[in-house]
């Protein structure tokens, strides 16, 4: 790894930016194929035969995935069942995984594509405004929480 940061040293500006756009567009598309197969093997329920009762605890135990990015990937590969154009957002960059996560309860085939216009290119922030005009009660809930932390003045804020 020392060999391998000493090599960036020699490189130009350019270089390095070139190379981080060229390594997150291969990171995109690796994404979006764990995305496909965890959808597929939850069509499947695939996870049952190796003793797993859950996409969720499949991504914790079997691929060493946190909470937060398996619940994330876990939400995606659900709703990208029903809508697969949401690979197409992520792979693109149009669309970021908690973006897409974020919007999951609230699509339909009604208003899938226009959602997923909208919501191209935003912060996962904007997304939840939007999600939140379309469900208010995920905002209410969002809120409620934050303030409960910040009564209890928790340090996870």
């Amino acid at each position: 790894m020392k060999e391998r940061l000493a090599q960036l040293k020699k490189l130009t500006t350019e270089a390095l930016i070139l190379n981080c756009k060229k390594v997150r567009d291969k990171e995109r598309k690796s994404e979006v194929a764990l995305i496909a197969f965890l959808s597929e093997l939850r069509s499947r329920c695939g996870f049952l035969d190796y003793g797993y009762n859950s996409i969720f605890t499949f991504c914790q135990q079997e691929l060493g995935l946190e909470d937060g990015p398996s619940y994330l990937r876990m939400q995606v590969a659900k709703v990208c069942q029903r809508f697969p154009q949401i690979l197409e957002e992520l792979e693109s960059g149009r669309l970021s995984l908690s973006s897409a996560a974020k919007l999951s309860p609230v699509l339909t085939q009604h208003n899938v594509d226009e959602l997923l216009t909208s919501c191209a290119g935003k912060k996962v922030r904007e997304v939840a405004l939007i999600v939140g005009e379309l469900k208010p009660e995920s905002l209410f809930l969002r809120e409620s929480i934050l303030w409960v932390a910040k009564r209890k003045k928790s340090r996870f804020l």
